[in-house]
């Protein structure tokens, strides 16, 4: 893995302090706060594929607590009903009484945040949440790795706080393109990549299904088995 996604966090953290020029204030560690902030700014802006946990859950009541690291964001819900590491029902929230579920945040001022999943009816198998997980604040000691490229790090801290100070003009427009420029850039060269790029129609359940299909010549019908074909021809 190249150096860039393996930089400490006290090295990459100096060029933000030079940067900056300050020592803060109120903040007693700044560059310590805005990093932590960039961190949670970029990981809330995706579901990072990177950062994406397959949680089994154990069921009591057809309730369950969900793990620290859970944050609110719910990418799928399902069964795997013959084992075969893949989706065999899909479960969704505040949906209906057979696949539905419902999310409560027990929020307490003095604990935090602490949530649980109820099901609407017993699910069919062990039910897996598939969510990306929450990551932890840098403390500024010892050795400590950035999950994003530091660059991007630095570049979305800075964003944060030349919002914060009010600053405008040609220094922030540069800093806005750079963040720009490398969200983008990670995005296209980790999102998404060798995915199977069709399109199927699913049942309320998730189950893939077959449609009917009519041409525009004879109106004859075929079973097309859920796949647009793109590829028609059409007269």
């Amino acid at each position: 893995m190249g150096t860039f996604l393996n930089e400490p966090y006290l090295t990459f953290s100096k060029r933000l302090t030079d940067w900056l020029n300050t020592s803060g204030g109120e903040v007693s560690n700044l560059p310590l706060d805005l990093l932590n902030r960039a961190q949670y700014r970029l990981w809330a802006y995706r579901a990072w594929e990177g950062l994406i946990v397959h949680q089994s859950l154990t069921l009591s009541s057809n309730a369950s607590s969900l793990p620290s690291d859970f944050a609110g964001a719910v990418v799928l819900v399902y069964i795997d009903t013959n084992s075969d590491g893949k989706p065999d029902m899909y479960f969704y929230r505040n949906g209906n009484a057979s696949s539905g579920y419902k999310l409560v945040d027990v929020f307490v001022k003095a604990t935090g945040h602490a949530w649980t999943i109820t099901f609407f009816a017993t699910p069919g198998g062990t039910p897996v949440i598939v969510y990306p997980k929450a990551l932890p604040d840098f403390e500024g000691t010892g050795t400590e790795y950035s999950f994003f490229p530091p660059d991007l790090l630095l570049a979305a801290a800075k964003v944060i706080h030349i919002e914060e100070s009010d600053l405008v003009g040609p220094e922030y427009q540069a800093v806005l393109n750079s963040y720009a420029t490398l969200l983008r850039d990670y995005e296209q060269s980790n999102q998404y990549q060798n995915t199977e790029l069709r399109m199927s129609v699913l049942d309320d359940a998730g189950d893939e299904i077959g449609v009917d299909d009519y041409d525009l010549e004879g109106g004859s019908e075929t079973d097309v088995s859920g796949v647009w074909d793109n590829d028609r021809d059409l007269g």
